[in-house]
């Protein structure tokens, strides 16, 4: 999901939202349901790609390296963070799925309930 702003929906006419918008987006849904099998096969490779590092960033990383410098508890801090981050790729994996599948807050839609 991602938020309209009124500049945005004035500039879609007169029927904003609920014309072309709408139609596209249940298309798309559509579209993306049809090849779920090949998206989330996608997305999982990405969440176990060893190269892609889902957990540690920024300033974290900076506050494990100067915490604890060139020791063990940096490697297990750093583990931590780096099992943590597969969580969050997986709880964001299983999101995608839910929505492919066409659950929203814990019930079934069809399509058109979804896009609305």
């Amino acid at each position: 999901p991602f938020r309209l702003t009124r500049d945005i929906v004035d500039g879609m006419g007169a029927c904003g939202v609920e014309g072309v918008m709408r139609r596209c987006c249940e298309e798309t849904m559509k579209v993306l349901r049809s090849n779920r099998d090949a998206l989330t096969t996608i997305i999982a490779v990405l969440v176990h790609d060893p190269i892609l590092k889902w957990a540690v960033g920024g300033k974290r990383q900076d506050r494990i390296s100067h915490t604890h410098p060139n020791s063990i508890h940096a490697y297990l801090d750093q583990a931590q963070a780096t099992e943590e981050g597969n969580l969050d790729a997986e709880r964001a994996l299983m999101r995608v799925k839910q929505k492919l599948d066409g659950y929203e807050d814990g019930e079934l839609r069809s399509i058109q309930g979804q896009v609305q």
